[in-house]
């Protein structure tokens, strides 16, 4: 079957990379290799594209002094080995101040209204999801896959589904949930519109679709990042 995944950038770091050494990966591999020969259906899956949704970090709310420069290189690897197939869209983030109420930890019944209020920084990643239902909805409905398959778990991509089965009940789709362990469990309102679910990504394939610590071009490789 032709397969186009989509990945959430953001949930994937956040569910399986991070505080792990498997940060420079080869998401390819990891999908072709591993996730699409675990769905149920018994055939081959052909990987013939995947779209990476991200936005660039911001550098004043960078947790390391180098994850600007780190995902800059993370993205042209994907660039470099795989020009054509891997394609990055960008949403983009928002740090604003806001008022938050904060919780009384020795009373967590207290009212809302009841609680004090402090100024917080929020941060919020904007468009990434949006982007991923429209290109889901777009390759749907010009047939150009066979199957979808979703990395995410974040219910706002549910109505781009159901309007999935609604138009092309015949394409198949597959939910993977981002993460490292079968703890968090799918979201419901995805799970119950998708023909196979994987419930989590295990270590030994994440360390198996690891890149060499260099990748070589013709102008300029790129080299995995120290702290990486």
């Amino acid at each position: 079957m032709k397969t186009i995944v989509y990945v959430d950038g953001y949930n994937f770091y956040y569910g399986c990379l991070k505080g792990t050494p498997h940060k420079w990966l080869d998401i390819v591999h990891l999908f072709q290799k591993h996730i699409l020969p675990s769905s149920s259906f018994g055939v081959s899956s052909e990987l013939v594209k995947l779209n990476y949704f991200t936005a660039d970090i911001l550098e004043r709310a960078a947790r390391s002094p180098d994850s600007v420069s780190s995902q800059m290189k993370y993205l042209r690897a994907l660039g470099l080995t795989y020009p054509t197939r891997v394609q990055i869209h960008k949403g983009f983030y928002t740090l604003l101040p806001m008022k938050a109420h904060v919780m009384d930890s020795g009373d967590e019944k207290k009212r809302l209204r009841d609680s004090p209020e402090v100024l917080v920084w929020k941060m919020e990643e904007k468009q990434s999801d949006v982007r991923l239902a429209l290109e889901v909805f777009q390759d749907a409905m010009t047939g150009v896959a066979d199957q979808i398959v979703i990395c995410s778990n974040d219910t706002d991509i549910a109505p781009a589904l159901e309007k999935l089965r609604a138009h092309r009940p015949h394409i198949k789709i597959g939910l993977v949930v981002p993460t490292r362990d079968a703890v968090r469990r799918p979201n419901k309102d995805m799970a119950h519109l998708a023909d196979w679910v994987r419930t989590h990504i295990r270590n030994e394939e994440l360390a198996d679709s690891q890149y060499p610590n260099f990748i070589p071009a013709k102008r300029k490789g790129v080299t995995k990042p120290a702290s990486w």
